[in-house]
């Protein structure tokens, strides 16, 4: 019984040595490679991130005005908006106004629609209206008109509802040289504005060329002998 245990110990020792061994040996090859993992992190896969997540974020809009969008919650987006929006926008952009938020709100929505811009900044610099606390919702309509008689278009309204969420496909769209209409229909932008698609085209053809030619080029030189090499005894410097 003595010698078998002695017998053993021995080779328990062995399979100790061995695992241990080989644990250094993978704590030493991750050490090895630990670095190249951390710059493709860094240079390639971080920044990949942020430009993915860049290309759905969509924040302005539901950031900036909560309250218009409440209103707009149960509108059929055809007709006038209610009243009730009117007052809601009139707060969203005093507040967006004095938070100094107009510009890349007034910036999102032109996206939408051109000339949005200018309407938002020229409506921001009427406020506040004199007489707000005064008057109802209707009134406040009223006021909307007067700046400008834009806002009882749906269009813009629709824009607005639309970026209801944090997440948006305008900008893939736009790399596609796609758009969303203010009624929700996605279609191709106007040929005078369309660009990438043409430019995707010839990036990729130009690749292929360079992908197909490129190897038979070089095959075809070593064949024809037409490829350089030094002269014996020797070398490019």
């Amino acid at each position: 019984m003595t010698t078998s245990t002695l017998g053993h110990a021995p080779t328990r020792n062995l399979k100790r040595s061995i695992l241990h061994a080989e644990r250094r040996r993978r704590l030493h090859a991750f050490a090895l490679i630990a670095p190249l993992g951390a710059f493709l992190l860094a240079i390639f896969v971080v920044p990949i991130a942020a430009l993915l997540f860049r290309a759905v974020d969509n924040p302005e809009v539901i950031e900036r005005l909560p309250r218009t969008l409440e209103a707009l919650a149960g509108w059929d987006g055809t007709s006038t908006p209610p009243d009730a929006a009117y007052m809601a926008l009139m707060h969203d952009l005093q507040d967006a106004k004095d938070a100094s938020a107009t510009g890349v709100l007034a910036r999102r929505l032109n996206y939408e629609i051109s000339g949005y811009r200018t309407l938002l900044l020229k409506t921001v610099r009427r406020m506040p209206f004199d007489d707000a606390r005064t008057l109802d919702p209707a009134g406040i309509r009223d006021r909307f008109l007067q700046i400008d008689k834009r806002w009882s278009e749906p269009a813009y309204w629709q824009s607005i509802a639309r970026n209801d969420t944090r997440w948006s496909p305008y900008y893939l769209l736009a790399a596609l040289d796609l758009k969303q209409e203010p009624d929700g229909r996605i279609v191709r932008v106007a040929p005078t504005t369309s660009a990438f698609l043409d430019i995707f085209g010839r990036t990729f053809l130009i690749s292929a060329v360079v992908t197909l030619v490129a190897p038979w080029r070089s095959a075809f030189r070593w064949r024809t002998g037409s490829a350089s090499f030094p002269p014996a005894g020797r070398t490019w410097s």
